[in-house]
């Protein structure tokens, strides 16, 4: 039954996580006056029009296996859903524009997190016997909570590097932009060098979402 839990939990929020962050991405761009997301059919949270087979389907996999086998691999999960595309000239004028929708992605991740969380505090604080359900509440919460740190990294093409490119000249903003399609090389190096900085960087924010109901991610 414990596997079922996680499977429900770090399976379920994952892929509830990636989807949902999408389809915030391109309703919040739409609501900013780009109209690009509507164009390619984005502004749906049906999965269909956001799974990737490589980022939504192959690497969550090759996380969630270990974990339902109880032998996670180094306290890491991951997982992306098609970016959605954004026209940055609909947003002349509006320099608060990109980073607003840049930001609604890991902010959807962390509102899960958070309602994970409150519904994990009612059920711990309540006295009863803690049911098996909280392992996948626990799942939901950390999932997202590592979707919300790592997306608002500034490596490219997440949501951290396009916040980053408002920052610098329009050329190393478009430089940057081009390193995205060795996004998966970058996804490796994390994953080999920076294995334990991660969750070092998102246990805290663990702790925050579940209120102290948990004193990391149980990962």
């Amino acid at each position: 039954m414990t596997t079922i839990w996680r499977l429900l939990g770090f399976g379920g929020g994952l892929f509830l996580g990636m989807i949902l962050h999408e389809y915030v991405h391109a309703r919040v761009a739409l609501a900013m006056g780009d109209r690009s997301g509507k164009a390619y059919g984005r502004v749906t949270p049906n999965p269909k029009a956001h799974i990737d087979p490589v980022g939504t389907v192959v690497i969550p996999a090759l996380f969630l296996i270990p974990i339902l086998v109880g032998h996670p691999i180094t306290g890491f999960i991951f997982g992306y859903a098609k970016p959605v595309p954004v026209n940055y000239g609909t947003w002349r004028g509006q320099k608060r524009a990109p980073l607003i929708v840049a930001a609604a992605g890991p902010a959807t991740n962390f509102a899960i997190a958070l309602l994970a969380g409150l519904a994990l505090k009612a059920t711990i604080g309540s006295g009863a016997a803690i049911p098996g359900y909280t392992i996948a509440l626990a799942g939901i919460l950390t999932v997202n909570c590592f979707l919300a740190v790592i997306n608002a990294l500034p490596i490219p093409p997440l949501d951290g590097s396009r916040a980053l490119g408002l920052f610098l000249s329009p050329q190393a903003a478009h430089r940057m932009e081009e390193l995205g399609q060795y996004f998966l090389l970058f996804l490796v190096a994390l994953f080999l060098f920076f294995s334990r900085v991660i969750p070092a960087l998102v246990d805290p924010v663990c702790r925050a979402a579940s209120f102290g109901s948990l004193i990391g991610c149980p990962l």
